[in-house]
């Protein structure tokens, strides 16, 4: 239970409590579990304070000095901590979710175990200090969190589960807001994201934002205009071998064609009863696909297995150029 003395105090505002806080600097003011949701508290002096299970949710403490808190399992869900100095603060286990922490300091901060879902972090600053294992950053919720232009400053970030984060905040804002300058900010985050977590070796993390980076540049050329045919062949890029970050698409795609255009023929040639083995339309497919139909071909009567010949090697040729262009892209073009 809270010293209800020192809460009676910090209800005469926050001028006073900042007033008895510089009078009184050897107190450390004992807040636990009090119920302080909802409350006006900008710029207030809270550092040293003992907040253990405080309830502070939506209450206004932008520009608080909260250095060296004890702010283990507080309640902090929707509160205002822009500006906010959080430096050795211990907020493990706190809930955090859909906090604003813009531009707050966090280092040395002890976020373990911190339910960070939804919460704004956008240009917070963190060090080789601050303690994230085990943070959860959310995962298929309405709100996820916001990280564009974080300064990370080495602060280890393998310790996270990343697996569960489908998508950044600063995404879920540009679908809402539908601006070329949100998107261009979600495409930021994602691509600034990506390169910490490879830097750290978390190369399979990495890729998915990598991945979410190029999806999100779609985005921006379907809004630009006369780019149309670039967002076309961005479409396609995906479709084929999500951007080579996702292999197994190529991979399917190449066996349905092979195995589409083999049937084509194989029922051409049956209906003109002149079977042949599939095994032998599946050679013939797989040549006109790889030789892009220059192969084999000994007179063109315009035939309808010329006309598939010719189709299905301007889609080889098509397919392989893509993925030559998608690969080259992802692993020398970072």
């Amino acid at each position: 239970m809270p010293n209800q003395q020192h809460v009676d105090i910090l209800k005469r505002g926050v001028d006073i409590w900042n007033k008895w806080r510089q009078d009184h600097p050897t107190i450390e003011p004992d807040l636990r579990q009090a119920s302080l949701q909802h409350g006006k508290y900008r710029g207030i002096n809270l550092r040293n304070a003992k907040l253990i299970k405080a309830h502070l949710a939506s209450a206004d403490l932008q520009g608080a000095d909260l250095t060296n808190a004890d702010l283990q399992d507080a309640d902090l869900t929707a509160t205002k901590l822009t500006y906010a100095t959080l430096e050795n603060t211990h907020l493990a286990r706190a809930q955090l979710n859909k906090a604003d922490l813009r531009e707050a300091r966090l280092e040395g901060a002890n976020l373990s175990k911190a339910n960070l879902q939804g919460a704004d972090l956008r240009e917070t600053l963190l060090d080789d200090r601050t303690k994230l294992d085990g943070a959860h950053l959310g995962g298929g919720g309405t709100s996820e969190i916001s990280l564009v232009d974080i300064r990370w400053r080495n602060a280890n970030i393998a310790v996270i589960d990343w697996q569960g984060l489908k998508m950044l905040g600063d995404e879920q804002r540009a679908r809402q807001e539908g601006t070329q300058n949100a998107y261009k900010i979600a495409l930021r985050a994602n691509r600034q994201l990506a390169l910490v977590l490879r830097e750290q070796g978390l190369g399979e993390e990495a890729d998915f934002f990598a991945y979410r980076a190029q999806v999100i540049r779609r985005a921006i050329l379907k809004l630009r205009k006369r780019t149309f045919h670039q967002y076309l062949f961005s479409w396609f890029l995906n479709l084929l071998a999500g951007y080579g970050y996702k292999p197994i698409r190529s991979l399917i795609f190449y066996v349905i064609s092979i195995f589409a255009f083999a049937l084509a023929y194989f029922f051409f040639d049956f209906f003109t009863h002149q079977p042949k083995n599939f095994a032998i339309e599946l050679l013939i497919s797989l040549n006109n696909f790889h030789s892009h139909g220059l192969f084999l071909v000994q007179e063109i009567t315009g035939s309808l297995p010329d006309v598939l010949g010719t189709l299905e090697g301007i889609v080889g040729l098509l397919i392989e150029a893509s993925l030559i262009a998608t690969f080259t892209q992802r692993y020398f073009g970072r």
